[in-house]
């Protein structure tokens, strides 16, 4: 029999709650997602009743489950920010990959158990970072706790903290412990052994983690192989799913 809540009576449902990757305690206590449950009429019940203040903005949307406005959640550039399901034009030659990329956002995190990512494969312009893209928004819209990151400008940004002694700790830590980590045109150049190291650290310990990661890619396995080595393209392959998007240059039919 469903539980009623004490307070008007009505069914209670369950909730599930992102928890963000800095609170740490509470992730080793409840995982990932905390389920909670909550009456959809009132201010809530159980663990909720300390954030009773922000509960109505929080169903609104408005903010998330710390009171925090829910803009400050979506750091993807603008113009990724504007690229959603909504937007992609699916052509009967992108049909599988626009499915296999909605299963994905919509039955996240389920469809990430084990650290399952995705790898968005195909030529120039298929729509592979549009994509991605979706994904991202769909979860950020859900609260969850997404990185995203252009592979070549990651990789300038390895190089200056080298070259100007920035903390490169804060960059690859923001990279390893994000909740699900875009890599977007990875394999587009081939990077310096230094920064090669780096890119498998980030890979290798998402990996340990079970940390998903999406991955786009311009390259077939074999260029992308003499670009980033074996170790990292068979971690790659471990970790992902391989969607292959079959398009002409999808920017000229959207």
């Amino acid at each position: 029999m469903a539980e009623i809540c004490p307070s008007c009576g009505k069914k209670l449902q369950i909730r599930q709650l992102p928890l963000p990757t800095w609170a740490i305690d509470a992730r080793k206590k409840f995982g990932d997602i905390l389920e909670m449950k909550v009456c959809p009429y009132c201010s809530g019940e159980g663990e909720l009743a300390a954030m009773r203040p922000h509960y109505q903005d929080f169903v609104a949307g408005k903010v998330d489950v710390y009171g925090r406005p829910k803009p400050s959640l979506n750091p993807l550039p603008a113009k990724i920010r504007k690229m959603r399901f909504e937007t992609f034009q699916v052509s009967p030659q992108l049909r599988l990959a626009y499915e296999a990329a909605w299963e994905y956002a919509h039955n996240y995190p389920q469809s990430a158990a084990g650290g399952k990512g995705l790898l968005l494969y195909g030529p120039v312009g298929a729509g592979k970072t549009h994509l991605a893209a979706s994904i991202c928004n769909a979860l950020i819209d859900r609260g969850f706790d997404v990185v995203w990151t252009n592979t070549p400008e990651f990789i300038t940004k390895l190089k200056r903290s080298f070259d100007t002694g920035v903390n490169e700790a804060t960059v690859m830590d923001s990279h390893i412990r994000a909740g699900l980590l875009v890599l977007d045109d990875i394999g587009s150049e081939k990077p310096t052994d230094w920064v090669e190291s780096r890119l498998y650290e980030v890979i290798n310990s998402r990996l340990e983690r079970e940390a998903p990661i999406i991955f786009t890619s311009n390259c077939q396995a074999d260029v992308l192989t003499k670009r980033l080595g074996q170790r990292i393209v068979s971690r790659i392959r471990g970790m992902s799913q391989g969607v292959q998007l079959r398009a002409r240059d999808y920017r000229t039919i959207s």
